[in-house]
């Protein structure tokens, strides 16, 4: 799964994945979309998994997220930079959340989230 996004200044937004159906938060994994907003937890981290406090891409900026890379870490990529994080810490998938849908969070007034995709392969065992 990946997806082209752009988050206002501001924004804070998240690309759910395998969450369950249903009312409240999605309940699954969040690969969050934040340049600017005041949660810790910027554009690269999945929600309380893999926390990544630095700004990587600037607001109202288009990049590519890729939370599902092969090497199992949260990627994205803007203006040519790819970058993983956090750091070199590698992000096992907890069998939780073992499928489901995917959403795309609007978190709070005020936030402008625009994305292209996502797009999803299925996996091949």
């Amino acid at each position: 799964m990946r997806g082209r996004f752009k988050i206002s200044d501001g924004g804070n937004s998240g690309l759910y994945f395998r969450v369950a159906y249903g009312p409240g938060w999605p309940d699954g994994y969040e690969a969050q979309i934040n340049s600017t907003m005041s949660d810790p937890q910027k554009t690269g981290s999945l929600y309380d998994l893999v926390k990544n406090a630095t700004t990587l891409v600037p607001p109202d900026t288009w990049f590519d997220y890729d939370p599902l890379r092969r090497t199992s870490r949260a990627a994205c990529t803007s203006r040519s930079r790819s970058t993983a994080s956090p750091s070199s810490t590698s992000w096992t998938p907890r069998r939780k959340h073992a499928s489901g849908r995917i959403a795309l969070q609007q978190h709070n007034d005020g936030s402008v989230i625009q994305g292209q995709g996502p797009w999803i392969r299925e996996a091949v065992s």
